[in-house]
């Protein structure tokens, strides 16, 4: 029988957690190890990001007048604003804009197969290392594009594109995420998750205030470019000489033999299955992590555990109303009060430096806080008192708490938009935006539930699978959202208010007891 199918993923009491006992980085040196290298990889991937839809533009709008009016294209600098405004060349670009946005789309989908994949069979590092090279690869092929010959400069270019789509901060924070994971107490996860990824999230904040201006400056495309390889070149160098690995041979090993065990039990019963679940059985084979979502039976109670699915669920529903409710906000901003590029960096640098306070410092503090008093307030029977929380098992006083920061989160989100749409002076809808930033908690402290909801040995690959699900919802967020734009743009925010209450509201978490048995479902209602 497998180890999750008999021992309880959540305890019911953290008796044996010291209440002074709480996350800090000088207790946990691994994971301030990894810090930087969050924090690099996500500088390095969103520094030249406006710089590069202006590089895709200019693409673009070299190729249509190569083509159709040779004589209009320079033999050296930019092509000028007016020849790339022409709509045949607008129409071009957003096609080739399209294409990349699929190109990054599917990229990251195929990276969280392999990358989940890979980790869990060579380790953390080797990938981490593996994936950092292909960011620095790309840049490098972006660079060197500026000095080839028309031909290799397109080939070089598609070659930036592949790379970057299996190498983007996406996957990166995927692999620090689990690397944490691996290394910390199940008890202080959530705060060790949210810690790194608000010091990943400063990457945001530092990038939007001088990436653009950069190119801006200088008026060249390659500094900016030349400033993120080099970001990556020493991440790399740290990765390899400094990072240890935090996923064990024998974690791997023990993890390999389960599979090789799971594998043997379904070829013996094959003969005895019937066609459809033949089927059904090869195609979960095919699909790499996110066959670790699919329920777990326990043979004990004789039920099955759903509470995955639900969060996979929430998830992708969160993305699709959320994922494209900033991307909306500037757009309504811009439209209705006449923001410039500057004061669009400036949101998005007040939403990234808010976020990144919000994960590093105050979710850490709140559920320090409120751990206690959850404690105090939870009723408990003397058979659940009697078994603590260990290293790997979350008590359910803290799976309970992470359950309502992530709902609370997108209430905050929804909430703060709305008045910052109300608002009618810039100091109000930048304090609306600096509100929205405080929902930004919701991210690690999902993933957090996640990893209580598996074994330790699998963590890994089912935070892969939720990623690729949260990229997904991403993906399609912006045709479900941008159409409900394109009707009511003066709306918009209230729409997307009204789109993530009800999905963060019903969050159902079906928690498991220690005799392995589930509870009815725990339905959070604010």
């Amino acid at each position: 029988m497998a180890s999750d199918e008999t021992r309880p993923l959540l305890q019911s009491n953290d008796s044996q957690i010291n209440r002074g006992r709480w996350f800090s980085l000088k207790s946990f040196p691994k994971v301030s190890l990894v810090i930087p290298v969050a924090l690099g990889c996500r500088l390095a991937a969103q520094l030249p990001q406006s710089t590069a839809v202006y590089l895709i533009q200019q693409l673009a709008c070299r190729q249509y007048y190569l083509n159709n009016d040779p004589s209009k294209v320079p033999r050296e600098g930019r092509m000028s604003d007016e020849l790339c405004s022409a709509p045949d060349v607008r129409e071009l670009y957003t096609f080739v804009l399209t294409c990349t946005t699929l190109l990054a789309a599917f990229g990251s989908l195929a990276g969280f197969h392999v990358i989940g994949v890979l980790s869990a069979r060579y380790g953390r590092w080797p990938v981490m290392l593996g994936t950092v090279t292909l960011a620095l690869a790309s840049n490098l092929f972006l660079i060197t594009s500026q000095f080839m010959n028309d031909i290799l400069e397109i080939v070089w270019l598609i070659l930036w594109l592949l790379l970057d789509s299996v190498s983007n901060a996406m996957l990166m924070l995927f692999l620090v995420n689990a690397y944490v994971v691996d290394v910390v107490d199940a008890e202080i996860r959530t705060a060790a998750l949210s810690t790194l990824n608000g010091w990943a999230k400063l990457g945001d904040g530092i990038s939007f205030i001088i990436g653009g201006n950069i190119t801006t400056y200088t008026n060249e495309i390659l500094p900016v470019y030349i400033l993120a390889a080099s970001i990556q070149a020493l991440t790399l160098v740290y990765i390899a000489f400094v990072l240890p690995e935090s996923f064990s041979r024998e974690k791997r090993d023990a993890l390999r033999g389960e599979k090789e065990a799971e594998a043997a039990r379904i070829a013996a019963s094959r003969s005895h299955m019937s066609v459809h679940r033949r089927i059904l059985h090869s195609f979960l084979s095919s699909l790499g992590p996110l066959k670790n979502l699919k329920p777990t039976y326990n043979e004990r109670t004789g039920r099955r555990n759903w509470r995955l699915i639900i969060l996979t669920i929430h998830i992708f529903l969160a993305m699709v109303g959320a994922g494209y409710v900033v991307t909306a906000m500037i757009i309504y901003l811009t439209s209705m009060y006449g923001y410039k590029a500057a004061d669009t960096g400036y949101v998005l640098a007040i939403y990234s430096l808010s976020g990144s306070f919000t994960m590093a410092f105050i979710v850490p503090a709140v559920i320090k806080f409120l751990r206690p008093r959850y404690k105090r307030n939870g009723s408990q029977s003397e058979s659940e008192r009697d078994e603590p929380a260990t290293e790997d098992i979350v008590s359910e006083i803290t799976d309970r708490l992470d359950v309502h920061v992530t709902a609370v989160s997108w209430i905050i989100e929804g909430a703060a938009l709305l008045l910052a749409a109300h608002m009618a002076t810039r100091v109000g809808q930048y304090t609306g935006i600096l509100l929205a930033g405080l929902s930004e908690g919701r991210n690690p402290v999902f993933r957090s539930l996640v990893a209580a909801s598996v074994e330790p040995l699998k963590q890994g690959e089912t935070l892969a699978a939720i990623e690729m699900v949260f990229s997904f919802g991403l993906f399609v967020s912006p045709l479900i959202m941008g159409t409900i734009y394109t009707s009511y743009v003066d709306t918009t925010s209230r729409l997307s208010l009204v789109t993530e209450i009800p999905i963060a509201e019903p969050l159902a978490l079906r928690r498991q007891s220690s005799s392995g048995s589930m509870r009815e479902s725990s339905y959070l209602r604010l």
